[in-house]
């Protein structure tokens, strides 16, 4: 039997022979889960080509509901007024940035820190960089960063550390209410120079979201 496995961001379709079944992606996830649920399905589908495809969707839609993310990969802190927060502060390299950029739409990413490698400009190309609307730069090596996005004709506003990005960021989406925007913080870069690791920059990310909501 010949199975078939097709994913988006909003549904799972799983196929075999002429039968069809259809499972919901949960909203919080739906930048997250692309990969693991591509592969598991593949995986569920051989391993249960005797049963079904409606005798296991319970079990796989039980799975797809209770799939926690990662932190700090394309995690979803929360929304605020016209905003979406998303914390990718586990993109330290351009690669792993590429993939944040290619999710959302409207995007305000907050990039930079301290280079493991070198700007990989032909990786971080014009088809990715269409989805953001301004970019906000940090750290010791915010530089390289504004001479890439000028490069790439990309707005951009250089700050000293994440708390005044995130904030610049903010007050960006404040003056234009009528659109909605992903505040992105996915650095391509280290946290060295001004954190411990990129555990701690994402924590104070989140931490700085939460401090809006109580003012």
């Amino acid at each position: 039997a010949k199975a078939h496995v097709i994913c988006s961001q909003d549904y799972v379709l799983h196929k075999r022979n002429k039968a069809r079944v259809e499972y919901t992606i949960p909203k919080a996830q739906k930048h997250t889960l692309f990969l693991p649920i591509f592969c598991g399905f593949a995986v569920a589908s051989a391993l249960h080509l005797d049963k079904p495809l409606t005798a296991i969707k319970k079990a796989l839609q039980r799975t797809l509901d209770s799939y926690t993310a990662l932190t700090h990969r394309c995690e979803l802190v929360g929304t605020y007024k016209n905003m979406t927060f998303i914390n990718d502060s586990k993109a330290t390299n351009t690669h792993a940035a590429l993939y944040a950029l290619q999710q959302f739409e409207n995007i305000l990413w907050i990039c930079g820190g301290q280079r493991k490698t070198p700007l990989a400009s032909d990786v971080i190309t014009q088809s990715a960089l269409k989805n953001v609307t301004h970019t906000f730069t940090l750290g010791r090596d915010k530089a390289d960063f504004a001479a890439l996005l000028e490069e790439k004709n990309i707005d951009y506003t250089p700050c000293i550390n994440l708390k005044e990005a995130f904030f610049a960021a903010i007050a960006h989406a404040t003056q234009n209410p009528e659109r909605h925007f992903t505040v992105l913080l996915s650095p391509a870069a280290t946290s060295f120079d001004q954190f411990k690791n990129f555990t701690k920059r994402g924590d104070f990310f989140k931490t700085c979201f939460q401090d809006i909501l109580e003012t």
